[in-house]
């Protein structure tokens, strides 16, 4: 999940987590089905939290999809805007995936300073760039692969095409540039419950957290995630919170 630390500043080292009932989603099979996912927007305010409770408002987050036909394919197409405190744009995601296994087409970020990261996935290869050096000149390096992976970078949308079964941990097996290879994420369902948005609106959710310190809570209807709660390293808590 390399573009989620560049955007916020923050690295961290996920634990593997493995559990008994534990079961590896290969990409591209019908365990994950993306096909019910239709148009939405969604909209975020982002805090920070202090074990103390205390909290701090951060970001604005936009979300929205479009589903696309291309030559005879059903894409999703996803735009995530981040936003400070200030209301004043930082970076911009794009996920184009398959609609129906959401294997993933094409990821790119990019911010109003110029900074571009791409990551492109083709039969047997993926492609990989940035102008992230001094001089912001665009280089790209590609890798030759067996098989499919999934892109960490669409995170909640990838969760919510798992099947619910309370209990159940899946793993998914998905492409790191930080090591030019693949890694894993293992995401465990809990028992639905209620979580309200800022407006006061309740919506009965699953929650699924994950090995690297994520806990979303989602269902199979749009907006689909309504809260997301991202243990920090330093003890803090990172929340976003439908609005």
């Amino acid at each position: 999940m390399k573009y989620f630390f560049l955007v916020w500043g923050i690295v961290i080292l996920g634990d593997t987590v493995f559990a008994q009932d534990t079961l590896k989603v290969a990409p591209g099979d019908m365990l994950i089905d993306g096909s019910f996912i239709e148009p939405y927007t969604n909209q975020w305010e982002v805090f920070v939290q202090t074990p103390e409770g205390q909290e701090t408002h951060v970001r604005y987050w936009t979300d929205y999809v479009h589903i696309l036909n291309q030559d005879g394919s059903s894409l999703l197409h996803r735009v995530q805007d981040i936003y400070g405190s200030d209301r004043v744009l930082q970076s911009t995601w794009i996920n184009v995936v398959d609609h129906r296994s959401l294997l993933p087409k094409r990821f790119t970020a990019h911010t109003p300073l110029g900074v571009l990261i791409v990551l492109d996935f083709g039969d047997g290869r993926i492609v990989s760039g940035s102008n992230q050096n001094e001089e912001r000149v665009f280089s790209s390096d590609t890798v030759q692969v067996d098989g499919h992976y999934f892109d960490w970078n669409l995170y909640g949308m990838l969760l919510a095409g798992l099947p619910f079964e309370v209990g159940k941990t899946y793993e998914l097996p998905y492409w790191s540039s930080q090591i030019a290879g693949e890694t894993s994420v293992f995401a465990t369902i809990g028992e639905p419950e209620e979580v309200k948005s800022l407006s006061g609106t309740g919506f009965m959710k699953y929650p699924i957290s994950t090995s690297d310190g994520f806990t979303f809570s989602i269902t199979k209807e749009a907006p689909y995630v309504i809260k997301l709660v991202w243990d920090l390293p330093n003890g803090n808590k990172m929340i976003w919170r439908k609005v």
